[in-house]
């Protein structure tokens, strides 16, 4: 991904047509790339997500009471301090991290390749018009030539 994205130019106005139309197809291809990566990312967090949950039951439920904290407050004070379930609430923060990043990834590939489809689209339909202005100078100088 770190490679695909040092592709996408910072200035667009010196990007010839056919270098966009490679662009373009290269973007789509981190598109790609981010998709597969968006549902493990996805995965990823629900799983860290339940993790946390559960540390945080059993911190609460099971080891307040073994270090016997006996009132609710008491109990969810320490659910909250307890080592395992700070663990488990890191490794969600990351895993949310992760699916943000690719997220933000593939909409930052879905931009650029919008650009370089536009570009590349622009320099098709230039060229076509100037094939077509090059074939009707040839029909007028025949017509004129009779």
């Amino acid at each position: 991904l770190a490679d695909l994205s040092r592709k996408i130019p910072e200035n667009i106005n010196d990007i010839s047509g056919e270098y966009a139309s490679e662009l373009s197809g290269t973007f789509l291809s981190g598109m790609d790339i981010c998709a597969d990566l968006y549902a493990i990312a996805i995965s990823y967090e629900m799983k860290a997500e339940l993790n946390k949950k559960r540390e945080f039951s059993e911190a609460m439920i099971k080891r307040a009471a073994e270090d016997g904290h006996k009132t609710a407050k008491e109990k969810e004070a320490y659910a909250h301090s307890d080592e395992l379930y700070i663990r488990a609430a890191e490794k969600f923060a990351f895993a949310k991290m992760f699916r943000v990043f690719v997220e933000e990834k593939k909409e930052g590939f879905a931009r650029a390749h919008y650009l370089m489809r536009k570009i590349a689209d622009k320099h098709a339909y230039t060229e076509g018009l100037q094939q077509s202005d090059d074939s009707n100078a040839s029909w007028v100088r025949r017509s004129n030539i009779k």
